[in-house]
Order: C-alpha cells, then sequence, then structure tokens
C-alpha cells in the first residue's frame, strides 16, 4: 500500500503543477497574447471554479470505474493538454485546455486519496493519506518554482512541457506500477447523495470551510505582509516561502504520526496556529531569525490542515469516499475564496498590519464546529476523538 501512496503523491504533484504552476508565468502569458493580467489570471481563477462546482458530479460519474482507469484518464488529459498549451495560437484555446483539465482535479485527488485508503487500519490509513497529502508542499517548493523560474527565463511554453513531462512521469507510474483497483461493490448515485443527509458528514464539512478561510485569510496575503509590514525584499520572501513549504513537509510526516491517535487535539492545535501566528509575528519584530520561526512553525502547523480534514470526512462516510472528498475538496475551494477575499477586506479597511488577524473570526467559530463534531463523532461510535 505504501508504493501505491508514493504513486499518488508523484501524481498530486504533477496535477498540482498543472493547477499552480501558472501562477508564475501569468504576466508572460498576458504580454504574449496581449491582454491584461487579469484576463490572464482568468487560466486561475475559472479552474478553481470549474473544478469545485464540476468535482462532485464527476465523482459521482466515475464512482463505480476502475480507480486506476480513472487516474490514468486524468493524467493523459494533463499531459495532452499542457502540450497544446504550449502550442495555443490564441488565449481562448488554452483557456477551454484548463476549463478541461478541471473538470478531472477534484476527481483525481478523491481518487487517489480513496486508493490508498483500506478503512481497516486507522493508523495505517492516516499515514497513507499523508503521504499521498505530503505531495501538496514537495510541489509547492520543487516543481511548481522551477516551472516558474524556467518559463520567466527561457519562454513561459517551457513551464508547460515541465508541466506536460511531469504528469507523464507519473501517468508512466500509474501505468507501470499501480495495481487495477475494479470497484467490488456497486454503489449507486442515491446512495452516494445521501451523505447529504447526514449531519455529521455536514458539519464536517462546514468545519473544513471555516478551517481553510481562516488559513487562507493570511496565506493568500503571506508575501504582500513580508514585504510591507517585515519590510523583506523579494528575494528574501522566496527564501521564506521555500521555508514554508519544508516545514510542511515535515508537517505532513508529523501529522500522518499523530492524527489517527490524537485527531481531535491536532486538529484543533491546527486552528489555534492562526492565533500562534498572529501572536508570533505581533512580537517578532523585522529580524530574520524570529521570523523565520515563526514562520516555520506556521509551515509545520498548516499542513495538518488537508490531513485531518480528510480523516474526519473519510470516517463520517467511508461508504462514499469518493464523493465526499469531492464535495470536501468544493468546501475547500469556497473557504480559500472566503478567506481571501475577507483577508483582502480587512487589509484594505485596517492595513496590512492587520493580516495575521483576520483569520481569528473564522478560527473561533471553526473550534466551536470543531467541538460540535467531535460531540457527533463520540455519539455515532465511530471515534471518539476528545480525550
Amino acid at each position: 500500500m505504501k508504493k501505491n501512496a508514493y504513486i499518488a503523491c508523484l501524481g498530486v504533484i504533477a496535477t498540482l503543477t498543472v493547477e499552480f504552476g501558472v501562477i508564475g508565468i501569468l504576466p508572460k502569458i498576458a504580454d504574449y497574447y496581449q491582454i491584461s493580467i487579469e484576463k490572464a489570471g482568468r487560466l486561475l481563477g475559472v479552474y478553481e471554479l470549474v473544478a469545485a462546482i464540476s468535482g462532485p458530479f464527476m465523482a459521482l460519474l466515475v464512482s463505480n470505474i476502475n480507480r486506476k482507469k480513472v487516474m490514468i484518464v486524468c493524467l493523459r488529459i494533463s499531459v495532452m493538454a499542457s502540450i497544446i498549451s504550449s502550442l495555443s495560437p490564441a488565449f481562448s484555446i488554452m483557456l477551454v485546455l484548463r476549463i478541461l483539465v478541471a473538470l478531472t482535479d477534484s476527481v483525481f485527488h478523491s481518487v487517489t486519496l480513496a486508493s490508498v485508503i483500506t478503512n481497516k487500519d486507522e493508523v495505517q490509513d492516516t499515514k497513507m493519506m499523508s503521504i499521498v497529502l505530503s505531495g501538496f508542499s514537495i510541489a509547492a517548493i520543487t516543481i511548481i518554482p522551477l516551472s516558474s523560474y524556467v518559463g520567466n527565463a527561457l519562454g513561459w511554453q517551457l513551464a508547460f512541457v515541465i508541466k506536460a513531462l511531469v504528469s507523464g512521469i507519473a501517468l508512466f507510474a500509474v501505468v507501470i506500477v499501480f495495481p487495477s483497483m475494479p470497484v467490488t461493490v456497486k454503489k449507486t448515485y442515491k446512495g452516494q447523495l445521501s451523505i447529504l443527509k447526514k449531519p455529521l458528514f455536514l458539519w464536517s464539512a462546514t468545519l473544513c470551510f471555516f478551517m481553510l478561510a481562516s488559513a487562507f485569510s493570511l496565506y493568500s496575503y503571506f508575501a504582500d505582509y513580508l514585504g510591507e509590514q517585515k519590510r523583506f525584499t523579494g528575494e528574501m520572501i522566496s527564501y521564506m516561502l521555500l521555508l514554508f513549504g519544508a516545514a510542511g513537509i515535515l508537517g505532513n510526516w508529523l501529522c500522518g504520526k499523530l492524527a489517527s491517535k490524537y485527531l481531535f487535539e491536532v486538529c484543533l492545535l491546527t486552528l489555534l496556529s492562526v492565533v500562534i501566528v498572529a501572536l508570533g509575528f505581533r512580537y517578532s519584530g523585522n529580524g530574520i531569525f524570529l521570523n523565520s520561526l515563526v514562520i516555520a512553525v506556521w509551515g509545520l502547523l498548516f499542513t495538518f490542515g488537508p490531513i485531518v480534514i480528510t480523516s474526519y470526512v473519510n470516517r463520517a462516510v467511508p461508504e462514499a469516499m469518493e464523493f465526499g472528498f469531492a464535495l470536501t475538496a468544493s468546501f475547500i475551494g469556497i473557504g480559500i475564496a472566503a478567506g481571501t477575499s475577507f483577508g483582502g477586506w480587512i487589509i484594505t479597511s485596517k492595513g496590512v498590519q492587520t493580516a495575521p488577524w483576520g483569520g481569528i473570526v473564522f478560527c473561533t467559530v471553526a473550534i466551536v464546529i470543531l467541538f460540535i463534531v467531535s460531540s457527533m463523532f463520540k455519539k455515532s461510535g465511530k471515534i471518539s476523538p476528545i480525550a
């Protein structure tokens, strides 16, 4: 199973590179097609919107298809779209290709997670999820910045070539090494949709929304805050982003060890990290050492979020994992959008120095919901998260 988890992690790295690797080359794309940077930004904005809306429906459509086949189709689309994008004569063609890839985004992530979960050993399942989700941190500090650097230095088209190459490597690994995973028990649409009537799942998904909104109310303006408030140069900010991502890799490993036994405590610590970071930045001054320490702690705890949320959702609806994960991904997208919007409003209204405190509103609500969810789990007898 661990081998499958590492291959799934490689797939996550590939899909995230395709999803976010465009950010660093948006100015180049805007110049090439003679369009505004706002219009070029649709390559990311439209992608996220389509992925959030279509994810649950796509998960339903493929719920009875061999998981290996689903992963292969998703990665093939990613490879082809990246190659064609590098040759695209018009921005509109590139945007259509992004929409096509976005349709497979949530499906791929939900299927890869479901493929490493057995629902027989919670400790092992949590470790496997942490390996898969470590792809987020690895991509953030390796392939994504590499593709942006190459795209800006040698031409944006080469960034898409790198995306195609990474997706191709992941595709090869899935085809050659990943085992066939046919669906042994047929799932009905009605049965899967029934999770929408389960309070346990709905509260868990709501917890996900507020957790992500809390985290991204600051993370979305991370670079701006360091530059304006801490007086960091662009180069220093790049190093801090790398430190944040590197700490996240360690965080994935640590959370994989702890979450299976101390899920409630780990989730609570994840939520409180917003307060910890706000206080840390308040008293860290402009020095490199103290701010690096705050950022390292933040990066470590930031990556706990996806693992604890995935654990809660899986334990709430193990009978419909793919659909549950896809719905959760939609809540994540909406939470990120809400947190980003609220953080932007706080900064515009009160100044960039207030950025670290913006997430505390969402954090407070999330902590209340966490106690509700934990109480419901305890009553259901599925888990007893509160020690």
